[in-house]
């Protein structure tokens, strides 16, 4: 929660602005049916942790950087 807290407005920003791209990259890279495994209604939220998983990784990375984004 740290890193997320750290850089929350990039957090907010990576959601508007990259959450489809990020979606449509683990569709093409990972496949469709690996989101599926648990019942097609659970796709969304699998995607979902997928993609928190990729904001995690970038903001990790920001956050050891030292890179904060302040207003």
């Amino acid at each position: 929660m740290i890193v997320i807290g750290m850089n929350s407005i990039a957090a907010y920003c990576m959601s508007g602005l990259w959450r489809a791209f990020f979606v449509s990259s683990l569709k093409i890279h990972v496949g469709t049916k690996v989101f599926q495994i648990l019942g097609p209604s659970m796709e969304p939220l699998l995607l979902g942790v997928g993609v928190l998983v990729l904001f995690w990784c970038v903001l990790y990375w920001m956050y050891k950087q030292k890179l904060f984004l302040r207003v």
